[in-house]
C-alpha cells in the first residue's frame, strides 16, 4: 500500500536521477572498469621500462629501442654489424650500397654490393672477389 508505493516510486525517481546520487549503470561501471585496467597496464609498462632502464644505467648501460633511435630514411645498417652466414660487415651512409665483409674461415675480405635484381626473390649481395651474388643464411 502505502509504504510500498512510495518504495516503489523512489526506487524508480533514484533510477532515474543516478548522478544525483553518485550512482552508476553497470554498462558505465564496466566501461571505467575497463579504461581503468587499460590505463593501469600501460603505467604498470611504463613504469617496468623505468626499473630495467635504472638497473642498466647503474651498470653503465642504457636501454634504447631500437625502432625509437631507428632512422628510418637509411636503409641499412651503420658502421660494423654481424650478418650471420656472412660474418661482419661494414657500410655507412656514404658508401653503402656497398659493404666491406671481413674475412672469415670460409672466405676472404672483400667488397660487396647490397641489391635485388627483378628475378631475384630476397635482396642479395653481389661478392665481387667471386663474382658471384650471396643470399645471407636465414
Amino acid at each position: 500500500s502505502g509504504v510500498s508505493d512510495g518504495n516503489s516510486s523512489g526506487i524508480a525517481y533514484v533510477q532515474a536521477n543516478l548522478d544525483q546520487y553518485s550512482l552508476y549503470t553497470e554498462t558505465e561501471k564496466n566501461a571505467s572498469d575497463a579504461t581503468q585496467y587499460e590505463a593501469g597496464k600501460t603505467t604498470g609498462i611504463a613504469e617496468s621500462l623505468a626499473t630495467v632502464q635504472a638497473e642498466l644505467a647503474e651498470k653503465g648501460l642504457s636501454a634504447i629501442t631500437f625502432l625509437e633511435q631507428m632512422d628510418r630514411s637509411i636503409p641499412h645498417t651503420q658502421e660494423w654489424y654481424y650478418q650471420p652466414g656472412m660474418g661482419w660487415l661494414w657500410t655507412n651512409s656514404e658508401v653503402f650500397p656497398f659493404l666491406f665483409r671481413s674475412e672469415t674461415d670460409e672466405e676472404s675480405a672483400g667488397w660487396l654490393y647490397f641489391g635485388q635484381l627483378p628475378d631475384m626473390e630476397e635482396a642479395s649481395f653481389y661478392d665481387y672477389a667471386s663474382g658471384t651474388w650471396v643470399t645471407p643464411d636465414p
